[in-house]
């Protein structure tokens, strides 16, 4: 089936694989890492949209006082400014080398979308003009020298998806055996992983997450849940880790998808041998809420996204927030479970309007329209004080103990309520043992572990 007649399918069935977890063997316990802190911040001169971590430095792009665009680089440990620069286009996204040697940067003149190459310093080493006109395209490299470009369906501009040929920054060429179909519907996303040859896409026309087979342009797998009324909302958030990356040590291709619709995050993982889209670990979230409403997205009828994702290479440090609430929430993936755990919470001094987690989760930093800031995050120090983990570490040993046993808790953030009750009554009758979930809870965790022997 080709994209193109993929789209004017108004519902498909859904299959979600709910995959087996790894048994725990004794001594084996997770143990998630602290609850960021705020632990410095910096006023900005412009208006922050966008920050995007490469090594030791930040990006950030920005709109200054008189409307024109500027990217700055900033030291990410002490913010210090190493750089700055105006940007002839009104730029869509930015996306830096996983090789650290250049930038990459979409934008249009109001007329025709353009890519520019900066180099470590800012300055121009290449120039791609398109066509036409993008529909607020987004940008994603790959590891071994691929740069995605995908474009929503607008009044202005057809859907676009298309590659190219980034390993040499100063030349980069169109890779059209990359994807070979239409994108009438528009993509909010686009990922490609070079191990497997698969292409993911968030759909713009609607809530799909879906994996193609490059080149012939079918679809493999999805990832999506209608509502009640059998309509589908807005499309997802999506923070996306390709296996062939250095620091994925050749593991799966991962995606982690928040549904602001239905406050939902979803843990799912590529399963390349049967090429299939496998939901892994589903949790509920809710974020303060505010009157505030993310901007509409001039030429369609979408608004710009809300949800904030960002993650660590190994998904231990996970970062969920929203344009309109101050509250970022901070989830882990357990790594003997493949189940997502609720670490805690982080109040900003303001709203967020993008977040970006280290690669290896040791800090996070967030940018701020609001108040025109840029702040970094970083572990607590090991001082010998009360853990920064919500709920108690004897029910999330007994929520982990019954997700293992294939009995779904909600979220696993330490916290009796009535999932985890429930779950608890269903392992009564499953196992025929009896177990307090109110008083001795190390007691019922020993007492379920030897049942599920």
């Amino acid at each position: 089936m080709t994209l193109a007649n993929y789209t004017r399918m108004i519902a498909a069935a859904v299959t979600i694989a709910m995959l087996a977890p790894q048994s725990l063997v004794a001594g084996e316990e997770f143990a998630p890492v602290q609850t960021l802190v705020l632990e410095t911040r910096e006023a900005l001169s412009y208006e922050p949209e966008k920050v995007t971590l490469q090594g030791d430095v930040m990006y950030i792009l920005g709109s200054n006082a008189a409307g024109v665009d500027v990217i700055e680089i900033r030291d990410t440990k002490t913010l210090d400014v190493l750089s700055i620069a105006p940007q002839e286009l009104q730029v869509d996204d930015i996306a830096a080398d996983p090789r650290g040697n250049a930038l990459y940067v979409i934008g249009h003149d109001g007329q025709l979308s353009q890519l520019n190459v900066l180099d470590a310093k800012l300055a121009p080493i290449a120039t791609k003009s398109m066509k036409n006109r993008l529909g607020y395209p987004k940008l994603s490299t790959t590891a071994d020298g691929l740069l995605i470009v995908s474009g929503l369906r607008t009044d202005f501009s057809d859907g676009f998806l298309g590659a190219l040929d980034i390993r040499e920054p100063s030349d980069p060429q169109i890779r059209g055996d990359i994807y070979a179909g239409e994108a009438w519907g528009g993509v909010a996303g686009s990922w490609f992983d070079a191990r497997s040859g698969a292409l993911f896409l968030n759909a713009a026309w609607d809530s799909r997450l879906l994996a193609l087979s490059t080149g012939k342009s079918y679809v493999m797998s999805e990832f999506g849940v209608q509502t009640d009324s059998g309509s589908l909302g807005d499309p997802y958030v999506v923070s996306a880790l390709m296996g062939n990356r250095g620091c994925r040590n050749d593991g799966a291709t991962s995606f982690l998808i928040a549904d602001l619709n239905r406050d939902v995050l979803t843990l799912v993982d590529y399963n390349e041998p049967f090429q299939s889209l496998d939901t892994l670990s589903i949790v509920e979230f809710n974020l303060a809420p505010t009157r505030a409403l993310s901007p509409a997205l001039p030429g369609t009828d979408l608004r710009l996204p809300a949800g904030l994702l960002s993650s660590s290479c190994d998904q231990s440090v996970i970062f969920l927030g929203s344009r309109t609430s101050n509250e970022v929430a901070q989830f882990a993936r357990n790594e003997f479970l493949s189940s997502l755990e609720r670490v805690g919470t982080i109040r900003l001094p303001a709203r967020p309007v993008d977040i970006d987690v280290s690669t290896a989760g040791d800090f996070a930093i967030a940018v701020s329209a609001e108040n025109r800031t840029v702040m970094r995050f970083s572990t607590p120090a090991e001082d010998g004080g009360p853990k920064r983990i919500i709920g108690d570490a004897d029910v999330r040993a007994l929520q982990r103990a019954l997700t293992e046993a294939g009995l779904p808790v909600g979220s696993i953030d330490g916290i009796i309520g009535a999932k985890t009750l429930r779950a608890v009554q269903i392992a009564e009758k499953k196992y025929g043992v009896k177990l307090d979930a109110t008083g001795d809870i190390a007691k019922t965790v020993e007492t379920l572990r030897e049942a599920i022997k």
